[in-house]
């Protein structure tokens, strides 16, 4: 297949041998470091992944569904954004990959949890826009291309657990 480096992509774990470097995306919480292919680039991306340690809040807000402190969801969020970035830069190098593509989660995390801060998305979205644009200067002669996977909108008050009330009747 044609050289790429495709980082942060949900639902590529185990990450599988491509022509180029894989790390597998998602919210992987987990210690391993089975996590990219090949295994020798783990020193340069061990921080891609949140760890609960590093990332208290974002564990906490993960595990209750509930943002209690946002400011420092979003904090953590960027910081972790910018990581994230420089792993996905250092991953890239000089290499020339025809294909290159990096999955940016923590946007979809913090308009989840954070709907009605603005502020705070909107901060986000401005760290990703400079961050985006530090990447265009340092290969100006790619082709990009932007999208998201979907909209956004708070996370429900409820939920449906179909198969457990289906299981029930």
């Amino acid at each position: 297949g044609i050289k790429s480096c495709v980082v942060g992509l949900r639902l590529t774990y185990p990450p599988k041998k491509i022509n180029g470097i894989m790390l597998s995306g998602g919210l992987l919480r987990t210690e391993r470091e089975d996590f990219i292919e090949p295994p020798e680039l783990i020193p340069i991306a061990r921080n891609y992944h949140p760890r609960e340690e590093t990332y208290p809040v974002l564990y906490k807000t993960l595990k209750s569904g509930n943002a209690e402190h946002p400011e420092m969801l979003a904090k953590e969020l960027i910081e972790l954004t910018k990581i994230q970035f420089s792993i996905f830069s250092s991953l890239r190098g000089n290499d020339r990959f025809p294909f290159s593509v990096l999955w940016i989660e923590n946007t979809d995390l913090l308009q989840h949890f954070c709907w009605h801060r603005k502020d705070l998305i909107l901060n986000l979205y401005e760290t990703i826009d400079s961050l985006i644009g530090d990447f265009f200067t340092k290969i100006a002669d790619a082709n990009f291309l932007i999208m998201s996977d979907h909209g956004f909108e708070s996370v429900p008050s409820y939920y449906f657990y179909i198969n457990s009330w289906l299981s029930s009747i």
